[in-house]
């Protein structure tokens, strides 16, 4: 369960060690079968020391749950 605080920042657009990513960032995946794929963060699922994030992938709509280490923000 991620705690509400962590939850509150994601959603505030407020970026840390802990939660590198905020709702609706744009993201590519460097790594894995989706390597290559843009996608949108859409939550965290896990914290810790190896982090996972919900992502949408724009080019069809589908989802995956991935590592933080093997998404790279896009910088808009």
């Amino acid at each position: 369960m991620i705690p509400q605080l962590d939850l509150d920042e994601f959603y505030a657009g407020k970026r840390s060690l802990k939660i590198p990513f905020v709702v609706n960032d744009a993201a590519e995946v460097t790594d894995g079968s989706y390597k290559g794929r843009a996608c949108a963060v859409i939550c965290p699922e896990t914290l810790g020391e190896q982090p996972t994030f919900l992502v949408e992938f724009g080019d069809d709509g589908s989802s995956a749950v991935l590592p933080a280490e093997i998404l790279r923000r896009i910088q808009e």
